[in-house]
């Protein structure tokens, strides 16, 4: 019993609640920021009322969906996907609309808590797409403001594709430790038991002739 406690996390569905707990918990927190982002932005008037509604109404939409998937079913395998999904559609819509730099925070942040998943198939595809969605990004707000193109935004940009990539090898080195780990300790595990039953076979034919 307190074997199966110590090790519960070498369980997939064990390890898929807690970090399930750990990603709503930071969504949420971000949906909030992005909310106090867009309040204060129409408080100041400098973001058009329509606009700053629609992502509001968006946010709340996502919001209500991350709950309820996770209070369904708290080892669901597709919660960090709708979430990553849905972080990705706001950073794309905000940061579109508006000049805010704090969006790419919370895309690394999404992604950083993607890592002890050891999905790396999904994570990439994940790390792909955020980095086209900078590219979008990137190429409407130089459409909108030109001048804004300064070395310090080129170098913001650049940043952001990089660290991209680091996370990305990050969690393939992760999820190969992972498994090398893992396959270790079953080899070893198999070689023990394998060793074991050669010494009771030893031990039955011993006891077999001395009959």
């Amino acid at each position: 019993m307190e074997k199966d406690i110590k090790y519960r996390y070498n369980d997939l569905s064990e390890r898929y609640h807690k970090m399930n707990c750990f990603y709503v918990i930071a969504a949420c927190l971000i949906w909030t920021m992005y909310l106090v982002y867009l309040f204060l932005k129409l408080a100041s008037k400098s973001i058009a009322p329509p606009t700053a509604y629609g992502n509001i109404t968006l946010i709340i939409m996502f919001f209500a969906m991350n709950l309820f998937i996770y209070l369904r079913n708290k080892t669901s395998h597709r919660l960090k996907t709708v979430i990553s999904v849905e972080i990705g559609l706001e950073f794309l819509l905000l940061g579109m609309q508006t000049n805010a730099d704090f969006l790419f925070f919370t895309a690394l942040g999404i992604l950083i808590l993607q890592i002890p998943y050891y999905d790396h198939k999904a994570y990439r595809s994940t790390c792909i797409a955020y980095s086209i969605i900078t590219t979008l990004i990137l190429v409407i707000r130089l459409i909108k403001m030109p001048e804004i193109a300064d070395v310090d935004f080129v170098c913001r940009y650049i940043a952001s594709y990089i660290l991209y990539y680091v996370l990305c090898h990050i969690s393939y080195t992760a999820k190969l430790f992972s498994d090398d780990a893992l396959n270790a300790a079953k080899e070893k595990s198999e070689l023990q038991k394998s060793m074991l039953e050669k010494v009771l076979d030893i031990c039955r034919t011993f006891f077999m002739l001395k009959k």
